[in-house]
């Protein structure tokens, strides 16, 4: 007889599970490269608009108990709701920064107001569509030290359309040019800010459809609050007098000198106003802000509810004008079948959840928790339970319109969990930076870790998000083991960053020492 060659049971079986696996593989990566080139969207135009200060927990699609935004909800169920998304960052420019680069705070360097400009090295998302083909837009404040438009955050921007601080007329600008190139077949990135949900909270009706409280002391409109009183000029002398009480240098002597002679010698409140309006717009806008503060006692349970109702009435308002004027728009000049649309935030806002008001001190959910909503031409309406983060979508963005982003980039591609591949790329964890990197967070569904240095102290909190949603208990004492895990994975994640060169001049020279510790700490004047 011939003798048959036969393989051991073991690898006879390792062969056939190889076997199926090498078939598994193929056959899964061709259906995903099938799924994800079907998903692409080649010379799509993309509108992604930033609401500064808008916090998801205030929006009915997030789960809020207030119709706050009927419009943009609308648009979200229609679309693509991410459930779990996480800003960056607690302040404007280090998370624009980050939108525009795809890195961390600390790795693209854009971290403090008035000193610090992006990387030459360092290519924007504007950047990246522009040697694309695309005719590049920006439409926002164009004054505004957050978003500098002189250190770096203009660079790939063809054209800039420049919005007051509280209105929306570029958005109707910038929308009319998307549709004139869609109709010359030229395809837009077209980028649209807003503060008018942030501080001062406004209510231009004058009406209060989310409270019956009401404190007629409290400035609630923008009329009220850009108002020149005597009241205000008196703000402002006893700012200059402490500013040059504060003064170390010859030049800011001699400036704050010359503002203060200036007002204290204004005849009338008609001369002191022309004085006022001389000032830098975001130097002025501080002392309306000043007197704003000063206006409410941020202690009193019932002052920060109607503070926080009026906030939602700001949300309603820019709900019902400027959001729902985009939509309409997109749908009826026929955009949408070509338009990649993002609507996202850099931070939410505080009232009084923990000790604080406003933003930039910490990195609470109700700042780190936005909204992001997109929707992308042949996809259907889903929601996506996956924790994302701000820097994920400059590789998305790109990948969808089948553009290479850089290598260096630290986000990931949500184009696998858009298509909805098996086994997309996801994010274990989300990390946040605070201004001038003060704070910083990482978190996953069920526990975070949160580092504050304030005055240079330093402040470890340990949470359980499913028990403690409202980051109450500091668990950091009872599972110190899971602290140094959540630290040591926050440290080792950052440090993958790419490097490149800080690009920091010093403060100006007349500006008093009083201002300058303000920048440093909170980022506004």
């Amino acid at each position: 007889k011939m003798n048959t060659f036969k393989l051991p049971k073991n690898l006879a079986r390792a062969v056939v599970v190889l076997s199926i696996f090498f078939i598994f593989s193929f056959h899964y990566r061709t259906q995903r490269t099938s799924q994800l080139d079907g998903l692409k969207c080649d010379q799509c135009n993309v509108l992604l608009v930033s609401i500064d200060t808008l916090r998801a927990t205030d929006l009915p699609c997030y789960g809020y108990e207030k119709n706050t935004a009927p419009s943009l909800c609308s648009f979200a169920n229609n679309n693509i709701l991410f459930e779990h998304p996480s800003s960056i960052s607690n302040s404007t420019r280090p998370f624009h920064g980050s939108i525009m680069t795809g890195l961390y705070p600390q790795s693209h360097g854009m971290l403090q107001v008035l000193t610090d400009s992006l990387s030459p090295k360092i290519k924007t998302l504007a950047s990246a569509f522009q040697e694309a083909g695309y005719n590049t837009i920006f439409g926002g404040p164009w004054h505004d030290p957050n978003i500098p438009l002189d250190r770096g955050f203009e660079k790939g921007f063809d054209d800039i359309i420049k919005n007051s601080i509280r209105s929306n007329p570029a958005w109707q600008e910038g929308l009319e040019k998307l549709e004139e190139n869609n109709k010359n077949s030229k395809p837009t990135f077209l980028f649209l800010h807003t503060y008018d949900v942030h501080s001062p909270y406004v209510a231009e009706g004058g009406s209060f459809r989310f409270t019956d409280l009401d404190y007629p002391k409290i400035i609630r409109t923008q009329k009220d609050f850009f108002e020149i009183d005597q009241g205000l000029i008196e703000i402002v002398i006893d700012n200059f007098e402490a500013r040059l009480a504060e003064s170390s240098t010859p030049e800011s002597v001699q400036r704050n000198t010359m503002w203060l002679t200036k007002f204290e010698n204004a005849k009338n409140l008609s001369e002191a106003t022309k004085i006022l309006n001389e000032l830098p717009s975001h130097e002025g806008y501080g002392y309306f802000t000043q007197r704003y503060l000063d206006s409410f006692d941020r202690y009193d349970p019932k002052q920060m509810e109607f503070l926080k109702a009026v906030y939602d009435e700001g949300i309603y308002d820019l709900d019902q004008t400027s959001l729902k004027s985009l939509f309409d728009y997109l749908a009826n000049n026929d955009l949408m079948k070509n338009t990649i649309v993002i609507i996202t935030s850099d931070h939410g806002e505080s009232f009084m959840e923990h000790g604080q008001i406003l933003h930039g001190h910490d990195l609470y959910n109700d700042i780190i928790q936005v909204p992001l909503i997109m929707a992308v031409p042949g996809v259907e309406e889903r929601k996506i339970d996956t924790l994302t983060q701000s820097i994920d979508l400059y590789p998305t963005l790109l990948n969808l319109t089948n553009i290479s982003p850089p290598n260096y980039v630290e986000g990931i591609n949500l184009a696998g969990l858009i298509a909805n591949v098996l086994f997309p790329y996801k994010n274990k964890y989300q990390i946040s930076q605070g201004y001038q990197l003060q704070a910083e967070s990482i978190q996953n569904n069920v526990w975070k870790l949160q580092i504050l240095n304030q005055n240079g102290k330093v402040e470890t909190q340990l949470f359980n998000l499913l028990f403690d949603k409202e980051e109450n208990v500091n668990l950091l004492n009872k599972i110190p083991l899971l602290s140094t895990h959540l630290k040591y994975n926050l440290d080792s994640t950052l440090k993958k960053g790419p490097s490149f060169p800080q690009i920091r001049s010093p403060f100006p020279s007349w500006l008093d020492d009083l201002k300058k510790q303000k920048l440093e700490k909170e980022g506004y004047f």
